[in-house]
């Protein structure tokens, strides 16, 4: 999650990271979510850099979920 902070340029603070789990564990257990909140409360960076990281996993055979 850090070198996708990096690409896009965003400072990789505790709370960010912890928003990222949070929605990342939401996609886990829910057939299709919403994010709502305040403006500029980080919802839009928060998927795509979990987007970039879980594809980075996928390249490097990493994330364990597509078991073939």
């Amino acid at each position: 999650m850090k070198e996708a902070c990096k690409l896009q340029n965003l400072q990789p603070l505790p709370t960010f990271f912890e928003k990222m789990i949070q929605l990342y564990e939401m996609i886990i257990v829910r057939h299709g979510l919403m994010l709502v909140g305040q403006s500029f409360g980080m919802k839009t960076c928060a998927y795509r850099v979990l987007a970039v990281a879980l594809t980075d996993l996928n390249k490097k055979g990493l994330n364990g979920e597509q078991k073939s």
